[in-house]
C-alpha cells in the first residue's frame, strides 16, 4: 500500500489570502447593513429633533416623524411597522417603502392613537433596522373639567 503524502503546512502566502478573504467578507457584510435614526417634530416645532429615551405625546397632537438612513448603497424595500403594546406587541399598520441613494429619508405621522405604549419599527432584509418606542397619554384632567357642570348645587336650604 502506498500512501499519498500531502503537505499540511501553510505557507505565508496562504495565510495572507485567507486573512484577506475574511476581511473582505466582514467588510462587505458591514457595508451592506442599513442603519439610521428617528427624529420627531411636534405641532409648533420648526425642526425635527432626535429624542433619547421613550418620548411621550398627547393623544390630541399630530406628531411628525422621520427616519434618516446613514448610508444607502442601492435601492431597497423596507417596511414601516406600527405596533401597540397589549399583553403582547400587536401590529397596527404595515407600509412598504422604497429607499435609494437619492431617497434616504422616510416620513410619517402619528395621530389619533389611544393611550398606551407604541413602537415604530423599520425593517428590511429580514431583520429590524431600527425601532423607537413611544407613549401616548391623554390629558385626563382637562377631559374631566370639560365634562363638569359649571353650576353649583344650592347649599342654602
Amino acid at each position: 500500500m502506498s500512501w499519498i503524502k500531502t503537505n499540511t503546512r501553510w505557507n505565508k502566502k496562504g495565510h495572507l489570502i485567507v486573512l484577506l478573504l475574511l476581511l473582505i467578507a466582514l467588510f462587505s457584510i458591514h457595508c451592506g447593513k442599513l442603519e439610521g435614526s428617528f427624529a420627531f417634530k411636534r405641532p409648533f416645532d420648526d425642526l425635527y429633533k432626535y429624542v433619547s429615551g421613550i418620548p411621550e405625546f398627547k393623544n390630541t397632537e399630530t406628531i411628525h416623524w422621520v427616519f434618516l438612513f446613514k448610508k444607502v448603497s442601492e435601492e431597497k424595500k423596507v417596511a414601516v411597522i406600527l405596533m401597540k403594546k397589549e399583553l403582547v406587541w400587536v401590529e397596527l399598520s404595515y407600509i412598504s417603502e422604497t429607499i435609494s441613494k437619492e431617497k434616504k429619508i422616510l416620513y410619517g405621522k402619528i395621530d389619533k392613537l389611544e393611550e398606551g405604549r407604541y413602537m415604530l419599527i423599520i425593517a428590511g432584509d429580514d431583520r429590524r433596522i431600527a425601532e423607537k418606542e413611544f407613549s401616548i397619554y391623554t390629558d385626563e384632567e382637562s377631559e374631566e373639567t370639560e365634562d363638569m357642570d359649571d353650576s353649583f348645587p344650592d347649599t342654602e336650604s
